[in-house]
Order: C-alpha cells, then sequence, then structure tokens
C-alpha cells in the first residue's frame, strides 16, 4: 500500500478535495485545490505531479482550435503589456496545452512569479529547464523562484549551470556560495562567503528592489550632471532601469538622449524607445519604429514579433469595443496566420545561415508544424532527432506527424526510438504517456488490436483520464 505523505489535516482535507474533483473530471476546480496544497507546502511532489495533471487535462477539455487562437492572442498581448494577473490564466492554459514546450513554460513561469505565487512558477520553470536545461534566460527567470520556496539544492543547481554558461559575470558563484553556506552550514557546500562579501556586493543585490532601483537611477544622474560630456555613458543604464520599474515617459527621454549622442546609431535605443511608445499606447510611433528596426535586422524574430504585436493591440482595441464584430476577428486571425508564416520564412533563413543549430531547426520545424506543411517540417525535425541533445523533442513531434500523414511504420518506429531518448524519472511523464498513446494509436491504425492494447494499457493503468484513453482502451478488451 502506497504510504500517505505527512501532510497536515488542513492540506491533506485540500488534497483530497483535489482527488474528489478530479473523479468528477472537474480539473479546474482539481487544480485549485492541488494550487491550494503546493501554497503552503511548495515541496510537495505527490500534489505537484497532481497539480500538474490537473491543469493539463483542462486545457487537453478547454481549448478547441478558436478557443486556442483567442487564448494565445489574449494571453500573448496581456503579458506584453506586463498584466501578469490577468495574463497568468491564459498563459497557464496554453502552456499545459502543449506541456513539453518549454518556451510556453518559462513564459507561463515568469508570469506566475511576478503574480507572487513561486510554488506554481517553480513547477512551470521545471518542466521548462526539463527541455532547455541550458538556456540561460529560462534560469535566469527559475533560480530567484526555487530561492522563493525554499528549495535551495534546485537554486544552487541552477546558479551552477548560469556560471558554467557566462563565467565572466560574478554573481553567480556568489548566489552558489552564498546558498551553499546556508543550506550545508558554514563549513559545508562549497565555502561560506557570508563573512568575506564585500559591502558592493551586498549593494548590487539591494539593487535588485524597486527601491534599491531608484536609488540607483538617482546616483547614476547624479553623476552624469556633474559632466554630461564625460559622463553620458551612464545614460544606457539609467534607461534600462527605468524601463525595468515602467517609467516610460522618463525613460523615452534618457534613450531619445542616447539615440541622439549616438553617430552610427543605437539599435538598443531604438528598440528601447519603440517599447516606451507602445507601453504608453502610442502604437502607430512603435510600429513605425519596429518597423524600421524588423528592416534593419530582418532575422531578428524579435521585430518581427514586435510588429505584429503591435498590429495585434490595435485590433484588440476595437475588438474590446465591437466584439462580435466579424470583419475584426477576420482580419485578427489573417494578421496571426501572417504573422507565423513571415516568422516561418525568418527561421527559413536563419537556418540556411547558422546550419546544424539545433534549437533552430526544432523551432523552425514546429512553426513549419503550425503553418500546416508537414511535408516541409518533416525533414527539419529529422535532422533535429540527430542531435543528441533535442532528439527528445523532436522524435515526439516527428511520430504524430507520420500519423498525420498515414505513415504507421515510421511512426511506430520513430516514437520508439524517442522512449529510448526519454529522461528517467520516478513518475510517467506527460511527456512519455503522449509517446504510449501515440504507439497505441499507430498500431490501432494499422489494425494491430494486440498492440495497441498494449501500449493504450500502459496509459489507461497511469492515468485514466488522459484523453479519451479510456474509451480506446475499454474498447479494445471488450
Amino acid at each position: 500500500m502506497k504510504e500517505l505523505p505527512d501532510r497536515p489535516s488542513k492540506l491533506q482535507k485540500y488534497f483530497e478535495n483535489g482527488l474528489k474533483a478530479m473523479a468528477s473530471q472537474d480539473y479546474d476546480g482539481a487544480a485549485a485545490w492541488f494550487s491550494a496544497v503546493l501554497e503552503y507546502s511548495p515541496l510537495d511532489t505527490e500534489a505537484q505531479e497532481m497539480c500538474e495533471k490537473a491543469q493539463i487535462l483542462y486545457a487537453q477539455k478547454k481549448l478547441s482550435f478558436l478557443t486556442r487562437l483567442t487564448y494565445s492572442v489574449v494571453g500573448n498581448f496581456l503579458a506584453g503589456l506586463n498584466m501578469h494577473k490577468s495574463a497568468v490564466h491564459y498563459l497557464g492554459v496554453l502552456s499545459f496545452d502543449k506541456p513539453q514546450d518549454p518556451i510556453r513554460a518559462a513564459k507561463y513561469g515568469k508570469a506566475l512569479a511576478a503574480n507572487d505565487n513561486p510554488a506554481l512558477a517553480a513547477m512551470a520553470y521545471r518542466r521548462a529547464l526539463k527541455f532547455l536545461p541550458q538556456n540561460k534566460s529560462i534560469l535566469k527567470g527559475a533560480g530567484p523562484v526555487f530561492e522563493a520556496i525554499d528549495d535551495k539544492p534546485a537554486a544552487i543547481e541552477v546558479y551552477v549551470m548560469l556560471n558554467r554558461l557566462e563565467p565572466k559575470d560574478g554573481i553567480w558563484p556568489i548566489k552558489v556560495k552564498d546558498l551553499s553556506a546556508e543550506h550545508y552550514g558554514k563549513t559545508g557546500g562549497i565555502t561560506d562567503l557570508k563573512v568575506s562579501r564585500s559591502e558592493e556586493e551586498r549593494k548590487a543585490a539591494q539593487q535588485q528592489t524597486v527601491e534599491g532601483k531608484e536609488q540607483r537611477i538617482k546616483e547614476l544622474l547624479d553623476r552624469y550632471k556633474e559632466n554630461p560630456e564625460e559622463k553620458a555613458g551612464v545614460l544606457p543604464e539609467v534607461g534600462r532601469l527605468l524601463v525595468q520599474i515602467g517609467r516610460w515617459d522618463h525613460a523615452l527621454t534618457i534613450w531619445k538622449k542616447v539615440l541622439e549622442a549616438s553617430e552610427e546609431g543605437d539599435e538598443e535605443a531604438e528598440q528601447m524607445i519603440a517599447t516606451c511608445y507602445e507601453k504608453k499606447g502610442d502604437l502607430d510611433e512603435a510600429e513605425k519604429r519596429f518597423g524600421k528596426l524588423q528592416k534593419d535586422h530582418p532575422l531578428d524574430p524579435r521585430y518581427c514579433d514586435s510588429v505584429f504585436g503591435v498590429r495585434l493591440s490595435r485590433i484588440d482595441k476595437e475588438l474590446k469595443a465591437a466584439p462580435e464584430d466579424t470583419a475584426l476577428l477576420q482580419d485578427r486571425e489573417r494578421l496571426e496566420r501572417e504573422h507565423l508564416e513571415t516568422k516561418t520564412e525568418i527561421y527559413r533563413e536563419m537556418t540556411e545561415k547558422r546550419a546544424g543549430d539545433p534549437d533552430l531547426l526544432l523551432t523552425y520545424g514546429n512553426l513549419l508544424q503550425q503553418c500546416g506543411r508537414v511535408d516541409d517540417a518533416i525533414p527539419v525535425l529529422q535532422k533535429v532527432g540527430q542531435n543528441p541533445a533535442r532528439a527528445y523533442p523532436a522524435l515526439r513531434k516527428l511520430g504524430g506527424l507520420f500519423i498525420e500523414k498515414g505513415q504507421m511504420p515510421l511512426a511506430i518506429d520513430t516514437f520508439k526510438r524517442a522512449l529510448e531518448k526519454a529522461p528517467q524519472s520516478k513518475t510517467v511523464s506527460a511527456e512519455v504517456k503522449e509517446i504510449w498513446y501515440g504507439l497505441g494509436e499507430a498500431y490501432l491504425r494499422l489494425g494491430d488490436r494486440d498492440n495497441a492494447r498494449e501500449w493504450f494499457k500502459h496509459v489507461y493503468e497511469c492515468d485514466i483520464q488522459y484523453r479519451d484513453i479510456r474509451e480506446k482502451y475499454e474498447s479494445l478488451i471488450t
């Protein structure tokens, strides 16, 4: 018999309520109960597993093509405006619709962290790091979240990786040493840096707060006023800090000064100026400036996203006044399609210039698939599948594409190769269940009911609520 976790009676009641909600297929309610457990006990692994299962099932049950499109537009729009409280639900459903997508998981984790929900944010970042363990942006978001839930070993691991990736940045070894000292004791871990850390390093840590950033801005501006010509180099740092704390008008003034002082142009200043105009609501000026950046840097997907993001924002403002306007809804759908096709073309050119980059190829293959260009996506993902670092996500995607093409023997072979690449885990991951289900589906379409039943059985025994597994498996045993 499975031993019950040692939970306080209140949390055990929450957990049992979550199980009851799961049994009645109220997946949203179940996720809320398990989230309540994690709010008090963020390292409860069983609650983590059940919470993720409930959220995945909720996403799969809720999303159709139109709701998926709507959630994508609304969620990304709100996230772009840093409206994390409003965006978090949309980003969460999208993330669990594709739980194997690390970028979606990281975006959801970022929104949760900004919304003061570190327990769920940590789960999202763990999922993202499972697929992109050396992505600096994801690591930098995950570290503070793991610290916030007091998971010091995980935070130490993150900062060790960042130190390998950015050996010249002195903050990462400090983080590793501090956390090691706290977790393992003054003589344990790596070293105890608490005694020897300098006042300057303490000040750098304090500057991560809003108050610290405001004080830093004041210090830099005072230095600039002493000798504007000689100290002009401090202005970009002032501008970055102002953007970080949302002072768009002041940031705009600073970045315009930086741009005026540059003889050959300044890409960062131009981007920051466009961003400030967007945040201020001047969408025409923002689009013009992002459009110039896109023209000057045609292979940078950020500016493609920015231009189309502004255009979508404009349509969304109109839809707010007329939510049932069919023409506007069609315009938004057309714009989403144009954005996807434009971005796909950018990645095609990027993969030609940086042949063999597995991350670029994986993104390109996924974009082709989203465009409906399955025949083009397959050879791209096959190439990624030859790279050990990204073979697992590529092979999973390929198996599904071969089913879509009606090539069942290839789908079976590809899914089995994906299983060989699956990370070892104490619990069955959503990705492994996806592969098992794919194998069952491929064998079923071949007419091999015995093998289909065996693969469906794997899913059925560990997650009877997974997609339509109950119906499919039980139809094969009766």
